[in-house]
């Protein structure tokens, strides 16, 4: 992960969206990531792949929809070319997330899918299943997919409670929460 001089904190809204706590520091990473990507003559594969993953997250929560899907299919590439199942994982979510926010649910459903498989097939990838689990719910969510959502919520919260993370857990209680109350509404 990077050292960042900004506070990259976000939040949950009331419909599953995550937002930016302060919105000006996403501006101030977005332009300092690509002052770095543009700046460094002989950058790495791994540190052009960790930007451009880091830029197109920051791009996404700034609702710059096109820009986030570049930059993450971009990092999505090298780190196919790289073969490190855990980048791959961790920019596929990326990826289908920037689907999910430009309302692509085809696209968003089928690469989560694919990635909650990868996780579910490959044990050292425990560290990260909860979140695949946890992003699906919320595109799951956002498609109305109420029952279905809550099954990959209480998934999450399975992972989440084994590995013992407070505020991990918090965020999948908020988030069963809602999806409950918006299930007895239908």
């Amino acid at each position: 992960m990077l050292n960042m001089p900004f506070n990259l904190v976000t939040k949950f809204t009331e419909d599953l969206k995550e937002v930016p706590t302060e919105k000006d520091q996403f501006q101030l990473a977005r332009q300092y990531l690509l002052d770095e990507i543009n700046a460094k003559e002989g950058i790495t594969d791994s540190d052009l792949r960790d930007r451009l993953s880091l830029l197109g997250y920051v791009c996404r929560l700034l609702e710059r929809n096109d820009e986030a899907l570049a930059y993450t299919q971009k990092a999505l590439e090298i780190s196919k070319k790289t073969n490190m199942v855990l980048l791959i994982v961790v920019d596929q979510m990326r990826l289908a997330s920037c689907y999910q926010a430009m309302k692509d649910y085809t696209n968003a459903n089928s690469i989560f899918e694919d990635t909650v498989d990868i996780c579910e097939s490959f044990q050292p990838l425990d560290e990260v299943i909860d979140f695949a689990y946890q992003q699906y719910a919320q595109c799951l969510h956002d498609q109305n997919q109420f029952n279905k959502s809550l099954e990959y919520l209480q998934k999450a919260k399975d992972v989440r409670s084994k590995k013992n993370n407070p505020e991990l857990i918090a965020v999948t209680d908020l988030s069963i929460r809602i999806v409950s109350s918006k299930m007895n509404m239908h």
